[in-house]
Order: structure tokens, then C-alpha cells, then sequence
């Protein structure tokens, strides 16, 4: 369950960051999507790979090998960060885009509206010069004038203004919980998602390589468990007893692995020590020349026993 889990999670996590600085990339060189999307695809999952591969054989790896693959993670870990960067500020600029523009005609809507006021302030104050008594020619001038088209076209502002402010207030309330938090704290909206933004990028780049390495850990624990459990010759009591026999031979006869290494006919002392602290297994033909050997010096007289041979 535990591996299922931590592999759903890291195909989510990793899933999402490669999306990220796929389509960053595509938006950067919009001419050759194609092959920019399997350049940024194979970006990612080879970074994946790097990453499992020196998990698996960092001891084994030379120094040049642990050196250069690093090197290229970490260049493909800073090229992540500014394409998913990029991907999540042009994502928010988009989700703003309709707020600007709502804005944008609120502001056109009262540019209109106080240019209305001026044209109607000017017919009143025209119409007032006339003396009181001219009821009849205020009302003919009044109504020669765009007072009234003026007036109607002043309510519909209002109203459609009125209309855009409530729409606005509503993505604002519904479009992110960070502007909430910023109205809180009393913080510029663009700065707080600017910061919310760096650290989400900060954080996903060490829990992919995080996760990459627990996914390779719990996978290769269950294959070891696997491979125990369907191969158990590997451990056999018989190869345990081999080790075992060798070390009584060796501490009764005084043996060292160098003595072992000339008996057994190897060039390499450093295996013979191996077998000797019980790091690998004994070969059974092995134990078979040195206890061969170990009946020869018994055979032989005192005066010809080698110098290796049977001390006690």
C-alpha cells in the first residue's frame, strides 16, 4: 500500500511540474511546439532517471560519473524552477485579465460620465441666464438641447457601472484565497501571489527529488524481498557451513588469506579475506583444496610440512 501510494504521489507531483515546464517552454518557442514539447518531456524524465540511477549505484559510480550527473540535475532543477515560475505568473496574469478589463471599462464609464456632467452643467447654466419670466423659452432651449439624451445616457451608465462593480467585487471574492489573506494583512495583492508563487516553485523541486528517491527505495526493497523469497539458495545453510569450516581451518591451522590464496590457486587476496570475515560466500571447491591440503600435511612427516602448513 505504502509503494502504491508513494508512487500515485510522485507520478501527481512530478506529473504537475512537468506540465509546468513543458508548456513554459512551448509559450517561450511557440513556432516548434512539437519538438520543443519532446525536448521538455525528455528534460523531465531524464532528470527522473538521473536522479534513480544515482540512487541506485552511487557506490558503485565513479567520482567523474557522480560529478557530471549532479551537475546536469541541477541544471535541469534550475531550468524547471524558471519555466514553472513563468507557467504559474502567466497563469495568474491570465486569471486577472478579466478583472483589468472590467476595470479598464468602469474607468472609460466615468471618463464618459464626467464629460456628460460638463455638457449638462454647460445647458444649465446657459438656460439660467434667461430671466424668470421666460418660463416658455427655457423649456423650448431646454428641450433644443441634448439635456434629456444626456440625462438618459448618464442612468445607463450608472447602471452598467454599478452591474461591473458587483461583477468585479465577485471574482475578487471567488478568485483566490490569497487575496483574502492579502486584504488581511494588508499587503498588495500582485506581491503576496508574486511570493506565494516562488515558494510553491521552491518547494515542488525537492519534494519531486524527495519522493524520487523513497519511490526507488520502496520498489527496490520489495524486489529484494521478492528475489529472497524465490531464490533462497542464495543463503543456504550449506554455504553457511562452508564459511564457517574455513574459519575453524584457518584459526586452528593458522591460516591468513594469503596462505588460502596460494593454496586455493587465487590472485586475488583481497576475495580470500572476504571469505574469511564471512562477506562472501565459500566456494565448496575452495573448501575442498584447503582441506585436501590440510590432509596432505598430515600425511607428511614433520621435517617436510610447509611453512604454512600445520601449526599448533
Amino acid at each position: 500500500m505504502y509503494r502504491s501510494l508513494i508512487t500515485i504521489s510522485l507520478i501527481l507531483v512530478f506529473g504537475s511540474c512537468a506540465v509546468m515546464s513543458v508548456l513554459g517552454l512551448m509559450s517561450v518557442f511557440p513556432d516548434k511546439k512539437i519538438i520543443v514539447f519532446c525536448l521538455g518531456s525528455g528534460m523531465e524524465l531524464g532528470k527522473i532517471l538521473a536522479i534513480s540511477h544515482l540512487y541506485r549505484n552511487w557506490g558503485k559510480s565513479a567520482l567523474i560519473e557522480k560529478i557530471s550527473f549532479t551537475s546536469i540535475i541541477c541544471f535541469l532543477i534550475t531550468v524547471t524552477f524558471i519555466l514553472g515560475f513563468g507557467f504559474l505568473s502567466q497563469s495568474h496574469q491570465k486569471s486577472i485579465h478579466q478583472s483589468q478589463k472590467i476595470l479598464a471599462e468602469i474607468n472609460a464609464l466615468n471618463q464618459e460620465m464626467s464629460l456628460l456632467d460638463n455638457e449638462i452643467n454647460t445647458i444649465i447654466s446657459a438656460i439660467d441666464g434667461y430671466p424668470d419670466s421666460y418660463v416658455s423659452k427655457k423649456t423650448q432651449a431646454l428641450e433644443k438641447s441634448n439635456y434629456q439624451k444626456n440625462m438618459d445616457r448618464k442612468h445607463e451608465i450608472i447602471k452598467s457601472r454599478a452591474n461591473l462593480e458587483v461583477e468585479l467585487l465577485s471574482q475578487k471574492s471567488d478568485s483566490s484565497p490569497v487575496f483574502a489573506v492579502a486584504s488581511i494583512i494588508d499587503i498588495e495583492e500582485n506581491q503576496i501571489i508574486r511570493v506565494f508563487i516562488i515558494i510553491l516553485v521552491i518547494v515542488l523541486e525537492p519534494l519531486t527529488i524527495g519522493l524520487t528517491i523513497a519511490t526507488n527505495a520502496a520498489w527496490l526493497n520489495t524486489e529484494k524481498t521478492k528475489t529472497e523469497q524465490t531464490h533462497p539458495t542464495k543463503t543456504t545453510p550449506s554455504q553457511n557451513d562452508n564459511t564457517e569450516k574455513l574459519q575453524c581451518i584457518a584459526q586452528e591451522h593458522q591460516l591468513s588469506a594469503s596462505h588460502i590464496a596460494e593454496i586455493t590457486g587465487r590472485k586475488k587476496i583481497k576475495t580470500c579475506k572476504a571469505w574469511l570475515k564471512g562477506d562472501l560466500p565459500t566456494p565448496p571447491r575452495a573448501l575442498y583444496e584447503i582441506e585436501s591440503w590440510v590432509e596432505k600435511q598430515k600425511n607428511q612427516p614433520s621435517s617436510k610440512k610447509k611453512a604454512i602448513g600445520l601449526v599448533k
